[in-house]
């Protein structure tokens, strides 16, 4: 009885976030109360002291940590299940690649502006797709069937996916710490050492948690983003099954930790970075706001939209599903927070781009569902006959 107590809070969180509508939904939430505060009165206090005392920090890194652990434990099970091979998972690399380059073209193009100094940097954060709300928007503006739903959700968790993996690499190699490489061996050392190790002894969860904190604490000493060696390690745990049971280890492991960094790491780390006030303070430049919103608007739906329009036919679906998921890949919250924080926190430029990045993911919001729902083929046929 007291097990299952103690389990119950994890169910809960499990059950709750299972629906992408609401995982988002806690995302969104956090990052409107974040703005709401940091615009009252007593907001400067409140964020100042969360700086002051290092929680702001100790919440970041473990959650960007927790973060990427899953996504690496998400593309070891997507690669053992298939989703990531075929047609459509190399058109969704391509679309994803297409999704990066374009947004930071278009952002790097649009900040040469003599009023936005130093913000070239911030391409970083304009490349991201967070995988929750982007899979909220697809699953609110519904396929022609449940089918269809389920195929558009695999394809933007797909490009969501490969876009996570090339941000991981942009977070390490473009932050704005100079790296000492020569503790770069000692990570590899590390995760490689576990990988050996937990194949042959079977390691569970608190093994996962401690290499990745281990690694993570060497990277921030090294000045590499902790994401990539986070990332690592969740690609590192080792798909067999321990004694007695029938679900592989990383299966299990991602199943356990879901909830709790979806649930609430990854909205309290949206909250404490989200803390920007709408007014700006005294030289940051008000235009880096729409530079940033339409790089990442115009961006993907360049990018991954165009190029699902033109292998639409080999992956099965429809125009109006196609500039969908671009949009609907637009939602760049989570991770593109992470980019600001790995390259220009501290700068005037900072809160410009994070309210770039709120403005288009709200857009994205708006629009995918909107799109989405006017051009699903059941919906319109249904509009029709009304008419008539």
């Amino acid at each position: 009885m007291p097990h299952a107590q103690l389990d119950r809070p994890r169910n809960f969180l499990e059950r709750f976030v299972r629906v992408e509508t609401r995982a988002a939904g806690l995302i969104l939430g956090a990052a409107v109360i974040g703005v709401f505060i940091a615009s009252m009165p007593f907001g400067a206090e409140f964020t100042h002291r969360l700086e002051t005392s290092h929680l702001r920090s100790i919440i970041s890194e473990v959650a960007v940590t927790g973060f990427f652990l899953l996504v690496g434990l998400e593309l070891r099970r997507e690669a053992a299940h298939g989703a990531l091979s075929g047609t459509i998972a190399r058109v969704c690399a391509f679309a994803a690649v297409a999704g990066m380059v374009v947004p930071a073209a278009i952002y790097l193009l649009l900040v040469r502006s003599p009023s936005t100094p130093g913000a070239s940097s911030g391409w970083v954060a304009v490349v991201a797709t967070d995988i929750a709300v982007a899979t909220a928007i697809i699953a609110i503006a519904g396929g022609s069937s449940r089918s269809r739903t389920t195929h558009l959700r695999t394809m933007i968790l797909t490009i969501a996916i490969f876009d996570d993996i090339g941000a991981v690499f942009a977070l390490a190699l473009f932050g704005s710490d100079t790296p000492n490489l020569f503790l770069v061996p000692l990570i590899l050392g590390v995760i490689a050492a576990y990988a050996v190790l937990a194949k042959r002894l079977h390691l569970g969860g608190w093994a996962v948690a401690a290499v990745a904190a281990t690694v993570c604490i060497l990277s921030i000493q090294a000045g590499i983003h902790p994401s990539l060696a986070a990332f690592a390690v969740g690609c590192s745990v080792p798909r067999v099954k321990a004694a007695g049971t029938k679900e592989p280890i990383d299966e299990r492991i991602e199943r356990g930790w879901h909830p709790w960094i979806a649930g609430i790491l990854l909205p309290l780390f949206v909250f404490v970075n989200t803390l920007v006030p709408v007014s700006l303070s005294s030289g940051s430049p008000a235009i880096l706001i729409a530079f940033t919103a339409v790089a990442i608007l115009l961006g993907k739906v360049i990018g991954v939209g165009g190029v699902l329009l033109v292998a639409r036919k080999s992956i099965g679906i429809s125009i109006g599903e196609a500039i969908t998921l671009g949009i609907a890949a637009a939602a760049a919250l989570t991770v593109a927070i992470i980019g600001v924080e790995a390259t220009v926190a501290g700068t005037i430029n900072a809160q410009p781009v994070s309210l770039g990045i709120l403005l288009a993911t709200l857009i994205a919001a708006v629009a995918g569902v909107a799109v989405g729902r006017a051009t699903n083929p059941k919906r319109a046929s249904s509009s029709t006959s009304l008419e008539a």
